[in-house]
């Protein structure tokens, strides 16, 4: 874990590193922590413990679909449109399905999956590609508020900064 995402008054976050509930495993019979616990790190930095929905690769994007749940989908067109307000993050480890992680939502991340060519310092959408940004395509996107690449995209890859985004209007 780099010396800047170090949290901040708590200890075991990880926040690289997916967790798996395991009856079968006395080490793991439930969650590390609470979902929805949140955990200050460095740059400004904030965290959230929620739980996959279904599979999220790092640096995807993804939204609190069901918040009583603290339940996160890779953010697209269909996790995207029509759910206004929704908090989005950035993942900080590669899950599945049930499995728990860090969500990260506020501060600097070094990369998180934006379309190659994205601009910075534009309005950028959802897209087709599940848990990648892109530039906002009307009809079939919705915007994220929130978040600002600070460069243009290469390689599906770009730095960004987070002040916790959340699913803007549909396009």
């Amino acid at each position: 874990m780099s010396g800047s995402h170090l949290p901040i008054g708590i200890e075991g976050a990880d926040f690289t590193a997916a967790y798996t509930v395991s009856t079968s495993v006395p080490e793991y019979p439930g969650a590390g922590m609470q979902v929805g616990t949140r955990v200050n790190a460095g740059n400004g930095g904030q965290w959230i413990f929620v739980v996959a929905g279904g599979s999220i690769t790092a640096n995807d994007l993804a939204v609190i679909s069901t918040a009583s749940t603290f339940t996160a989908t890779a953010l697209s067109n269909t996790t995207a449109k029509g759910f206004l307000g929704k908090l989005v993050g950035k993942a900080g480890a590669t899950v599945t399905s049930g499995q728990y992680f860090w969500l990260q939502v506020a501060g600097y991340a070094a990369a998180v999956n934006a379309a190659t060519s994205s601009a910075a310092n534009t309005v950028l959408g959802s897209t087709t590609t599940a848990g990648r940004l892109g530039a906002a395509s009307a009809g079939n996107s919705a915007k994220v508020t929130g978040l600002v690449l600070v460069a243009t995209a290469a390689s599906n890859t770009a730095a960004a900064i987070l002040n916790f985004p959340a699913i803007g209007t549909d396009d």
